[in-house]
């Protein structure tokens, strides 16, 4: 009888191991990353001006990331991401703000408005998995609608 208990015990564990994981795991699957490569893909199909600008509430989260992808798909137009201070005098014609992928992908708002009163509106929403990316919510600048 004491030689199949250890057996038991360890596909016991093993079985709840797994269970515990799978909540974590299937938002992997469903969610990735965070998708930046989509949200390259959505900025360069929905941009009319020859030059995407994009500014965000994180420079190094955000626009390192960023930048990176719309290099590595070399996009048909320019991707110029713009640090917070140095924005256009209009403001960049996209915002991408981000949440910790611990909370529900929920955007603070369907309209925000950056320092110099420009007011921006949902977009898209982009979220991400548990400590593998960050959820990201696109807002367009409503004088490029």
């Amino acid at each position: 009888m004491s030689g199949w208990l250890p057996g038991a015990a360890t596909v016991l564990a093993l079985a709840a191991y797994l269970v515990a994981n799978g909540l974590h795991l299937s938002q992997l699957f469903r969610y990735g990353r965070g998708m930046p490569s989509e949200v390259v893909k959505l900025l360069v199909d929905r941009t009319v001006a020859p030059v995407i600008t994009v500014g965000s509430d994180h420079d190094f989260r955000i626009g390192t990331v960023l930048t990176f992808h719309a290099r590595a798909l070399g996009t048909a137009k320019p991707l110029e991401y713009r640090s917070q201070g140095e924005w256009p005098p209009d403001g960049p014609e996209w915002v991408i703000t981000h949440k910790e992928p611990l909370v529900a992908p929920v955007p603070a708002s369907e309209q925000i408005h950056d320092e110099a009163g420009h007011e921006y509106a949902l977009e898209a929403v982009f979220p991400a998995a548990p400590l593998s990316g960050m959820h990201w919510f696109v807002y367009r600048n409503v004088v490029h609608r």
